[in-house]
């Protein structure tokens, strides 16, 4: 456990989005697609360098139509700014950030969302005595090996036990967030995971 709670001392600093969400508005709806009526959910992440800037997008998860998938990366890529993710000694590294557009032909449907829950943890007994599910976002940080280097639980506000609960499935098991970046070379990476009640 003593090597858990190191890695959970790490300190490590998810990308986190400067430009205030949506970054998505009607006026970014493929005309070819909304006159073909397309519509759908797009997942993408992001991979942001260590400058805070969008250097690549790529589809998680495809809202069906080519068109609107292609657009969610190009207005990603165009308008998102990030303070850039840190290592544990606080050095910018290369981030991810994920996120889903639900591209609706009424605009009251429109909602862009950070992408999750990833994994769902089922317990006996919430901690608080809570009965309803409770979502938390994890960075931890993958070295150029592959190999968890830190973790750290990022919000929203939660209890702490469910810190060390979700440092240890993100850094002891291969079942993490689905993520389109390969690179060789330290990222932060995120995974939202949902502690729910064992049904």
């Amino acid at each position: 456990m003593s090597g858990l709670v190191s890695l959970m001392l790490s300190g490590v600093m998810a990308a986190t989005p400067t430009t205030p969400l949506p970054w998505f508005e009607m006026d970014d709806y493929p005309v070819r697609a909304f006159e073909r009526r397309q519509q759908g959910v797009t997942t993408f992440e992001l991979l942001v360098d260590p400058r805070g800037k969008a250097a690549n997008c790529a589809i998680i998860s495809s809202s069906g139509s080519d068109t609107l998938d292609r657009k969610a990366c190009a207005v990603a890529i165009r308008k998102a700014r990030f303070a850039p993710a840190l290592d544990a000694n606080g050095a910018p590294v290369y981030g991810t950030y994920r996120s889903k557009v639900t591209w609706a032909l009424d605009p009251d449907n429109w909602a862009q969302l950070e992408a999750g829950p990833d994994i769902e943890i089922n317990l006996s007994k919430l901690p608080d005595d809570s009965t309803q599910p409770i979502d938390v976002k994890f960075a931890y940080l993958v070295g150029a090996n592959g190999q968890p280097d830190g973790c750290t639980a990022v919000g929203p506000v939660h209890p702490k036990v469910l810190d060390a609960l979700g440092c240890k499935q993100l850094t002891s098991n291969p079942q993490r967030a689905p993520s389109a970046v390969n690179i060789a070379a330290p990222i932060v990476q995120t995974t939202w995971i949902r502690f729910a009640p064992t049904r």
